[in-house]
């Protein structure tokens, strides 16, 4: 495989990865918010804050980086515009992240240190459709593996040739 398909394959992985997070972030991590007493929410989201930082906001900065990359290191057979619409969707998870997901965790807590009721319900009502979202920038860079059609069977033929490929032979 070459550095493109690498390229490819990383980033995969990574929107599978991100897949998962967000759908444990939305089912676990918010829901449990609620139940924090109104003293300890200060101290607790900011260690939730400093604590996503490796699992969730390093994956997510890597599969933004490969999504760009893809633009001039297309691997073999993708077409450029899945190239683009896959750099355009991180780009618009990274807005709605910007202009509406970012701002409203940075202002759910009252001056007390407590739990912004409205603003946590505000967040768990349209973090839902990040998580819908996710799918879609996995769906656009399966895509890519084999030019739209059969995407999925690609990449899981790609990954089995990659880890069950017989060893060359060797000459003699």
């Amino acid at each position: 495989m070459n550095g493109s398909q690498w390229l490819l394959m990383a980033a995969c992985a990574l929107s599978f990865y991100g897949i998962g997070q967000v759908w444990l972030v939305q089912l676990s991590s918010y829901p449990l918010w609620a139940y924090v007493g109104e003293r300890e929410f200060r101290a607790y989201h900011r260690a939730w804050w400093r604590g996503i930082w490796g699992v969730i906001l390093a994956p997510s900065a890597l599969l933004f980086l490969g999504s760009v990359l893809m633009l001039w290191q297309r691997a073999p057979g993708v077409p450029v515009w899945a190239a683009w619409s896959g750099a355009a969707l991180q780009i618009a998870l990274l807005i709605g992240t910007a202009i509406w997901w970012g701002p409203l965790m940075a202002r759910i807590e009252a001056s007390n240190g407590a739990l912004l009721r409205e603003r946590y319900r505000l967040l768990m009502i349209s973090h839902w459709l990040r998580v819908l979202w996710a799918p879609r920038v996995l769906d656009a860079r399966a895509k890519r593996v084999a030019d739209v059609i059969g995407a999925q069977d690609a990449l899981l033929t790609a990954l089995a040739e990659l880890l069950f490929r017989p060893p060359a032979p060797s000459s003699a």
